[in-house]
């Protein structure tokens, strides 16, 4: 607006110009001077005016001149409100962003902290669960083992005891039957009825060890399972304290956020003050017209 008002004026003086040009060269006895720009020289009247033209011309463009420096500030101070306010709604919207990022973190942290404690609850579980069976089956195992332990020593005396006891009653009956009346049928079923009995015993004796054997393979593969659990509890636990030093950084980098996104937020605070309190020492020049 300013700018349209200077150049009426600019016109208006132009105008006033030409007419007077008009006028001193419609006067007889006088002549222009081709070299002064059209200006009368002749007159001192119209020298008189036409530096009075020139003045206003020059006072107009002067104050052209400000109002366009005037209207150029008004146009920076509103970009820069305009960049302010910008800027304010990023900071808002980051802010924003910020707080949905802690709230989704803090969630997941949570659900990953239950499924942890559930999943530490089920591993403690089953870890109890074998450590009371391999108990259970190593003591069985040891039960066994105390029980075969006396039955294997006892029996080694016991067969030499059946052995010697066979032995003297062959020699008893063989010492009172008349010496005639034995024949070598009676001698080989005597024999054989010997040999049966201690097959059966050197059977009966490889049975018992197989027995004992048996046991002992019980009771290792319970001492392995008793080994085994052990060892499972130990990786439960070690695994455990990995998952709570996990969901620890976890926290740790979620409370960093949180200050991360305070602090933003205090020097956006800041800087839109600052820019507040400039604003307020600004004053905007006055036009002449």
């Amino acid at each position: 607006m300013g700018d349209s008002k200077s150049n009426a004026n600019l016109d208006a003086l132009d105008a006033m110009l030409e007419s007077e040009k008009r006028v001193a060269s419609s006067q007889p006895g006088k002549t222009a001077d081709p070299l002064d720009d059209g200006l009368v020289t002749s007159a001192p009247g119209a020298d008189q005016v036409g530096s009075l033209l020139t003045d206003l011309l020059n006072e107009a463009k002067k104050e052209a001149d400000r109002e366009r420096a005037s209207l150029d500030q008004k146009l920076k101070v509103r970009g820069d409100e305009d960049r302010l306010a910008r800027q304010r709604e990023e900071a808002l919207r980051r802010e924003q962003l910020q707080k949905q990022l802690q709230e989704e973190t803090r969630r997941r942290n949570e659900a990953l902290t239950r499924r942890e404690r559930e999943e530490a609850a089920a591993r403690a579980a089953e870890e109890e669960r074998r450590q009371r069976l391999a108990t259970e089956t190593e003591g069985l195992a040891n039960a066994q083992a105390a029980k075969a332990a006396p039955a294997r020593r006892s029996k080694a005396p016991l067969v030499v005891a059946v052995l010697v006891i066979a032995g003297l009653a062959g020699g008893l009956v063989y010492t009172l039957q008349p010496k005639g009346v034995i024949t070598l049928s009676d001698i080989k079923a005597r024999s054989a009825a010997l040999v049966a009995d201690a097959t059966a015993q050197w059977q009966a004796k490889v049975a018992e060890q197989e027995r004992i054997a048996a046991l002992e393979r019980e009771a290792e593969a319970a001492k392995a399972l008793a080994a085994k659990s052990k060892a499972d509890a130990a990786a439960a636990r070690a695994e455990k304290a990995a998952a709570e030093a996990k969901a620890k950084e976890a926290a740790e980098k979620a409370e960093k956020a949180a200050a991360s996104a305070e602090e933003s937020k205090s020097s956006s605070g800041k800087s839109s003050r600052g820019s507040k309190s400039s604003k307020k020492g600004f004053t905007l020049p006055s036009g002449v017209f």
